[in-house]
């Protein structure tokens, strides 16, 4: 957490002070409170970053004092926040511009062949009787034939 935030454990526990009243300050009655923060900062550690979970728990508080595990069991039954996909990374110009000549270098006539030593390699493990997936065994055949095509000039 940044220096600068508010510690989310001092403001649960603060929240938690105005709903329970004297049975909160009762639960910790001649314990360092700042030990008792270290605990549920420790326990609740999962969630710092998390406001909507620790919102559903105070929403959801029982009528006992919770300790931190109770807390805890609050936050994780609430809803899971929806999945987002990353945003695609950003490529630059000049990124583009190598990977367009790159790929002219990989199309032009007479460019050099990918190597074949794992195609070589599953036809090797095929001639000692080795089990070999059907996927493995057309992928290699597929890029023998490129590579045939790519050595007639046809790529």
């Amino acid at each position: 957490m940044h220096e600068s935030a508010p510690d989310f454990v001092v403001q649960i526990h603060s929240a938690l002070a105005v709903r329970y009243g004297r049975r909160w300050l009762a639960m910790w009655a001649g314990l360092d409170m700042e030990l008792v923060r270290a605990d549920w900062r420790r326990v609740l550690h999962d969630y710092a970053g998390n406001p909507t979970a620790v919102m559903h728990a105070l929403d959801n508080l029982p009528e006992h004092v919770p300790t931190a595990s109770d807390f805890r069991a609050l936050c994780a039954s609430g809803p899971r926040p929806a999945w987002q996909p990353l945003p695609a990374p950003a490529t630059s110009a000049q990124g583009k511009a190598v990977m367009r000549e790159l790929l002219a270098r990989l199309r032009a006539p007479g460019a050099a062949v990918p190597s074949l030593c794992w195609a070589d390699a599953i036809d090797e493990r095929l001639a000692r009787g080795e089990h070999v997936s059907r996927a493995a065994r057309e992928a290699a055949a597929a890029v023998r034939a490129r590579a045939v095509r790519a050595r007639e000039g046809g790529l």
